[in-house]
């Protein structure tokens, strides 16, 4: 499980660099990163937005897993690694409809370092 720290401490050496978040394969948000902070059940993000060149707060809730390489960050939100790969649990799991889908249900964020 990754800590306030280790969070932290895995973007540090992407600080003012420029970053894609892509979800679905769509780019959600592109600009400048700036400073990353863990914030309760969320990852803050400050970026310098590319689109619009202003500095704007993305809070990310934190994810079932994160795995990183030095050119990607994964934020896993999948049902499956929620259920660690028990297949049981997983479609039990499935069968729940939320209440409001959140647009990171089931899925990966890649926080991509350009």
């Amino acid at each position: 499980m990754y800590t306030k720290e280790l969070i932290e401490h895995t973007f540090l050496p992407h600080l003012q660099n420029n970053v894609n978040f892509k979800l679905r394969d769509k780019i959600i948000k592109k600009g400048k990163l700036l400073l990353v902070a863990h914030k309760g059940p969320y990852v803050s993000f400050v970026m310098n937005l590319a689109n619009n060149n202003s500095v704007k707060h993305f809070d990310i809730p934190y994810p079932f897993n994160i795995t990183h390489d030095e050119k990607c960050v994964r934020f896993d939100y999948r049902i499956e690694t929620l259920c660690n790969n028990n297949s049981t649990s997983t479609a039990i799991a499935s069968d729940i409809t939320p209440v409001k889908k959140n647009k990171f249900y089931d899925c990966e964020l890649e926080i991509i370092f350009n």
